[in-house]
């Protein structure tokens, strides 16, 4: 979703707590690496394969763009009438909207997608399944940030701006989170990109910073002092 240009700021107050909080869905990305589940959705099973109870699997490789858009999808598919597998798989992937890798300032990164879609019939009924990995191109993966100890708590912190629910509005947000590497107390939480549009997007800023500011981590192990930079994404995502 783009920014469509400069509007004026929706001038009704946002509560605290949003008052339709049951259907909202905040989903955080912890990895350097990954795919938001908010436009990621399986391929149909092909008809005649289902009738016929074939099963397949396909692999899938694209590009992404630094929003999340895929370009020069390859399908290779495996099993008996693969190719309805792989077109099946390359119509649902062309419209999806993955999640790109973050680069070492934790800003979105042109990315490779690698996906193994597995069409497969369990007890009677059709079933699609899909598993992604996303990397950034040209890059060695990041290690292993520290675990968060309150997760949970940082996530009943975050809500869904009652004006964007109300829009049907979604947003994705890649955050710099600076830790002091000794203790794991989190410094400064800072919005280094955003997917979102704009009259709504500082809204979802507030979210994010108010709730990770509370964030602690596991200390670095023999760390004497200095400070940690943590990247994470926060996907804001309006159930189908």
């Amino acid at each position: 979703m783009h920014a469509t240009g400069q509007q004026p700021v929706d001038p009704r107050p946002q509560p605290a707590i949003d008052p339709a909080s049951a259907k909202q869905e905040v989903r955080l990305r912890y990895n350097a690496w990954g795919a938001s589940r908010c436009k990621v959705t399986d391929p149909a099973y092909p008809v005649d394969a289902r009738k016929r109870g074939l099963t397949g699997e396909v692999q899938l490789t694209a590009q992404l763009d630094r929003r999340g858009r895929l370009y020069d999808l390859v399908a290779r598919p495996k099993g008996t009438d693969a190719d309805a597998f792989a077109q099946a798989t390359i119509h649902e992937a062309s419209m999806w909207r993955a999640r790109p890798a973050m680069d070492s300032t934790c800003k979105p990164a042109a990315s490779r997608l690698e996906a193994v879609v597995t069409f497969a019939i369990e007890d009677g009924a059709p079933v699609v399944m899909n598993r992604l990995d996303i990397r950034t191109i040209g890059e060695t993966p990041a290690a292993s940030p520290p675990k968060m100890r309150n997760e949970k708590e940082v996530m009943a912190g975050l809500r869904f701006p009652f004006t964007a629910q109300e829009d049907r509005l979604e947003a994705n947000l890649f955050i710099a989170i600076d830790v002091d590497a000794k203790t794991g107390k989190t410094l400064d939480v800072r919005v280094v990109d955003r997917d979102a549009e704009s009259h709504v997007g500082s809204y979802f800023d507030a979210q994010v910073i108010a709730a990770f500011k509370k964030a602690e981590f596991e200390p670095v192990k023999d760390a004497q002092s200095g400070t940690l930079r943590v990247c994470r994404s926060v996907d804001f995502c309006i159930p189908k």
